[in-house]
């Protein structure tokens, strides 16, 4: 007989957590929402001895009710495969235990795995649910062509999805992919990623130059050379600047990049900030990346009124509606970010009405309390009824 009145006991599962991300901010950011609802355990690969449960928790900020397991982990390959087998590895060592539901965070192998130990459970008539968790659109049914490998690991990642009691995407047109991949509607819940919202912040003018932004990690996907040579083909400027925060492998080439154009006097790097810091000292933020999920970026910038000229790809066009809220353009589309930097340049009331509207959004659709809500929602669901 089922206790309704105990508390749901959760595992999250990472086969590789790395010590900066997208991952380990959404494993901070969920164990933090559900502690006081949930049993949490963390079972996560480590890439190296520094990473250890007392870093990790640092890290996080959890707190000493939250019980960590680390494995040894392979440094991290793009390879599927390589990471399927850490992924097992992970379970071989753990297993999925009592606990009520299993929550894949990464991708691919981890969901390959659970999907497997659910079968290995089912035989042995146990049956913890599990979810899959999917922060971009570049599930292996398109990334895997040709090789029969490829094709294998095509065939083994939609089983493990279609097995999964229900599938967690951060944006609709993500949930509308799946879909078309033959996953059915009704075991895909929308749940976007929040941010906080301050009541009282209040709306700032700027007596400064206007300031262009970019607030991320400076990798090869995130466009940086692309904004930079978009700004310097700008026939207008008048004294605007341009700030990028972060830190990558990208920063030394985007270093060079702006010495060799002379623009050093106007843009500059700043390395990591809060974005608080960050956001609060841009009017405008640039993001020209070639793939995304749901850009936290765009969502804390808007927290704060600061609108964004971003790429369309992923979950942007979900965020970003075009001369409401922010400014869309074609990925790689030089000279299209070019014009809507100098159109926010000369209409800067235009930057404000944006910044207000992407406030309200954020306000009103990413706020903590909803995606909380949800998120039990199915946790519950799940752990109490066996599905949804």
């Amino acid at each position: 007989m089922i206790n309704h009145n105990k508390m749901p006991r959760v595992l999250f599962f990472s086969a590789y957590l790395p010590s900066k991300g997208g991952t380990i901010r959404r494993l901070q950011h969920w164990a933090r929402m559900l502690k006081d609802s949930c049993h949490i355990t963390i079972l996560y690969g480590a890439p190296d001895n520094s990473i250890t449960n007392d870093v990790v928790r640092r890290e996080l900020g959890i707190e000493q009710n939250i019980t960590l397991i680390s494995i040894s982990a392979p440094p991290y390959l793009r390879g599927g495969l390589v990471r399927l087998k850490a992924a097992k590895k992970a379970w071989d060592e753990f297993g999925s235990g009592d606990h009520d539901i299993v929550i894949p965070m990464r991708g691919d192998s981890e969901t390959i795995t659970a999907g497997i130990i659910k079968l290995r459970d089912r035989l042995k008539r146990k049956r913890p649910g599990f979810v899959s968790c999917c922060a971009g659109e570049n599930m292996p049914p398109i990334a895997y062509k040709g090789r029969m490998k490829g094709r294998l690991y095509r065939l083994l990642i939609r089983w493990a999805y279609c097995t999964s009691e229900m599938i967690i995407a951060i944006t609709p047109s993500l949930k509308r992919y799946l879909h078309q991949q033959g996953i059915s509607e009704n075991r895909i819940q929308v749940i976007p990623i929040s941010v906080r919202y301050d009541p009282d912040h209040s709306e700032v003018l700027h007596q400064r130059p206007f300031v262009f932004g970019i607030v991320s990690r400076l990798t090869a996907s995130k466009g940086i050379s692309l904004a930079i040579h978009a700004f310097n083909n700008m026939k207008f400027k008048g004294d605007a600047q341009f700030r990028i925060y972060g830190s990558g492998p990208e920063e030394a080439l985007a270093r060079q990049l702006v010495k060799d154009l002379s623009l050093t006097n106007v843009i500059t790097f700043h390395g990591y900030e809060k974005p608080e810091v960050a956001f609060g000292s841009i009017d405008c933020g640039i993001l020209a990346s070639e793939s995304e999920g749901l850009p936290r970026s765009i969502l804390e910038a808007g927290s704060l009124g600061v609108p964004y000229i971003a790429t369309n790809v992923g979950g942007v066009p979900d965020l970003i509606v075009h001369h409401e809220n922010g400014w869309l353009f074609e990925c790689g589309n030089k000279s299209e970010l070019t014009y809507l930097m100098e159109y926010v340049l000369r209409n800067k009331e235009s930057v404000r009405l944006a910044g207000n509207n992407m406030r309200e959004i954020v306000k009103y659709e990413y706020s903590g309390e909803i995606e909380k809500n949800r998120l039990l929602g199915v946790i519950n669901n799940i752990s109490y009824n066996g599905s949804l």
